[in-house]
Order: C-alpha cells, then structure tokens, then sequence
C-alpha cells in the first residue's frame, strides 16, 4: 500500500469518524428537544389547572361568600402543592 492510498483511507476513516459523532450529537440534540418540549408542555398544564381552581375559588367567593369557600381554598391549596411535588420529582 503506497502512501497515497494509506492517506486516503485514513482520510476516509476520519470522515466516516466525525459523521457518526455528528450523528450522535443531532440525535442527543433531538432528544433533549423532546425532553424540553414535553417540560414546557407539563408546566403549562400546571399553570393551566391552577389558574381554573383560582377561577372556581373566586367565583364561589362572589356567590357564596369568603367563609363559605375557605374548604375549596384549602383543597386546591393541597392539588396545586401536589402537582409542583410531581413536577419536581419529574
């Protein structure tokens, strides 16, 4: 094998090399993508339902009164306190 050829296929090995290390980083990229999207998308459901139970504690308060409410504040109190725990723990 003269030194031509040597050079040419460490030249193809180096490019077969970097192409697969590419690879693996658009994969990686791609994935923490998804990961990220899938975040956003649990945080907004989060602060969704937790705007809809500020909502329903609001409209109770002006139909029925503040005391009236107080067993409705204090369960959405607990359900938001739970879901920033799921959120955390995942």
């Amino acid at each position: 094998m003269n030194t031509h050829s040597f050079n040419a296929l460490i030249l193809v090995a180096l490019l077969i090399f970097s192409l697969n290390a590419m690879g693996d980083n658009v994969k990686r990229t791609a994935r923490d993508s998804a990961n990220k999207v899938e975040e956003v998308s649990k945080d907004a459901w989060k602060d969704t339902k937790k705007a809809y139970r500020k909502t329903k504690e609001e409209v109770c308060e002006m139909v029925k009164g503040e005391l009236k409410c107080v067993k409705l504040k204090a369960e959405n109190t607990a359900l938001n306190a739970k879901d920033e725990i799921k959120d955390k723990v995942d």
